[in-house]
């Protein structure tokens, strides 16, 4: 039972109980927390200024602080300030521990000192799985275009919420991304968890186009990413192995907890563990990666018509599916499968979602995402992945000529694009914002993480543009104006283009 024994691996390794393998070679390459602002040419996503100067030098001193997140927002004790408009952080997140930035500083050095003891040339090839790191983009197994397609009329539907619960419906929550039937373009990463060797979690990052303009997402204008929802999931495990800020700190290795910490982490890892048991013992056999059922994990927000804070879960679950036991679980094997699939078929998902409105237990919501909500599961879309020919890196062909298009990289860089593209989570609609401790670390983090990956191993000489047309990666926002949509099969070109 691989994904049981990695799960188990991976809760012993966030207690501090188990060595992590950081791959230890000769080599004198480093970039750490104490230079990284020299990578912050390459993470100014909002306003595109390009710098074409030489990154200046390491500071002779440590910086104050080791943040560069999203819309240039400089991290104080117990609240973010803004430094430029137009930063939503500062109003979603605005209490965290003191320690926050320290948790961060912790993980990019374990990530960034593994690279440098690896002595390896930056290459699109790495796995920065490779290199003590949980919270990496690992490998692309299928990088594919496709369509969702909102239908939330099963929220006016009576479901039972418990064995001595009244049955109820959800209409009030027709808002947001499910206020009304609609269709939005969509693009889906599949990329593997864990260092080299084999395939022992799948994730799907999807990427919407949508009208930010739309009363639905009253507000969503004005935000640096409008036009663009983000949503993360990984295969199996339906809730997230650590619950809040004390097992997140546990995980950044910080010496200031104790033994109670690292027991409450076990206990919610294991916790989460258990919640997933049915999903694991059902769905471990199979490394067919399209036939796995992939969640969300997390919490996001969701208001009601008559103003209720609520929060929900999503997940996608695997539509007429011929799951193939078959499938080798190496990185290869499962890519040649993936290729092998979208030449034939078209992959479908259900779109569906939980939702805890009960605000005697919002705090637990927030605090501890590891709980599972014991509520039901309401189907609100589906999202159909139709068969694309797909390169040798698992890339639809199509999606990538119409990419190389609009972003003009090197050819290098167009050979690589299934990495070079941001799935920021904290990038979504006002609407569905993150909430909680953990999505709190997350909106800051994976900016943080993002421009250490542009760095270190995507430091890639042959990305730099060698003329005026060329661009250099990343590139933060993806461009859905700019692809053939009938070359996709998409229905239309994205809205507002």
């Amino acid at each position: 039972m691989r994904i049981t024994i990695a799960v188990v691996v991976l809760l012993f390794a966030i207690a501090g109980a188990l060595p992590v393998d950081d791959h230890m070679h000769n080599g004198d390459r480093v970039v750490t927390t104490e230079n990284i602002e020299e990578a912050k040419w390459v993470f100014d996503p909002w306003n595109r200024r390009r710098r074409t100067a030489r990154r200046p030098p390491p500071p002779t001193k440590p910086p104050t602080a080791s943040h560069q997140p999203i819309c240039d927002a400089s991290l104080k004790p117990r609240k973010y300030e803004m430094k430029g408009p137009g930063c939503p952080i500062a109003k979603w997140f605005k209490d965290v521990p003191t320690s926050f930035g320290q948790w961060e500083k912790l993980l990019l050095d374990k990530f960034t000192g593994a690279w440098r003891k690896s002595g390896h040339t930056p290459s699109a090839d790495e796995n920065d799985h490779n290199y003590n790191t949980f919270l990496g983009q690992g490998n692309t197994l299928g990088f594919v275009a496709g369509t969702l397609e909102i239908d939330p009329s099963a929220l006016d539907e009576e479901v039972s919420t418990g064995w001595f619960s009244k049955k109820r419906t959800y209409s009030k929550y027709k808002t947001g991304l499910f206020a009304t039937n609609a269709r939005y373009n969509a693009v889906g990463r599949f990329s593997d968890f864990g260092p080299d060797g084999s395939v022992q979690l799948g994730r799907l990052a999807l990427k919407l186009a949508y009208d930010p303009s739309l009363p639905q997402f009253a507000g969503d204008a004005a935000l640096p990413w409008a036009g663009e929802m983000n949503l993360l999931l990984t295969e199996t495990l339906e809730t997230f192995p650590l619950g809040g800020f004390d097992a997140l700190a546990v995980f950044a290795s910080d010496k200031s907890k104790g033994a109670a910490a690292k027991l409450l982490t076990l206990y919610q890892g294991a916790k989460s563990m258990l919640g997933s048991l049915v999903s694991v013992l059902s769905e471990f056999r199979w490394g067919d990666i399209l036939g796995k059922t992939y969640f969300s994990q997390l919490p996001y927000r969701l208001v009601g018509t008559d103003g209720t804070e609520a929060a929900f879960r999503f997940r996608l679950r695997p539509l007429k599916v011929a799951r193939d036991s078959g499938v080798g679980r190496k990185k290869e094997d499962v890519v040649k499968y993936v290729r092998k699939m979208f030449r034939s078929r078209d992959v479908a998902y259900a779109l569906e979602v939980t939702i805890n409105d009960d605000a005697a237990k919002r705090k637990t919501v927030e605090t501890d995402v590891a709980q599972d909500w014991g509520k039901p599961w309401v189907r609100v879309g589906t999202l159909t992945l139709p068969a694309q020919m797909l390169n040798e890196r698992g890339m639809a062909e199509a999606l990538h000529r119409s990419l190389a298009k609009a972003v003009h990289p090197t050819d290098a860089a167009s050979a690589a694009l299934d990495k070079l593209f941001f799935f920021h989570p904290v990038m979504t609609s006002a609407m569905h914002r993150g909430i909680g401790e953990i999505q709190s670390f997350r909106a800051e983090f994976y900016s943080q993480h993002a421009a250490a990956r542009f760095a270190t191993y995507l430091d890639v000489p042959e990305f730099k543009p060698t003329t005026a047309h060329q661009q250099q990666p990343p590139y933060p926002k993806f461009p859905f104006c700019a692809i053939d949509a009938k070359a996709v099969g998409w229905a239309a070109s994205p809205p507002k283009c």
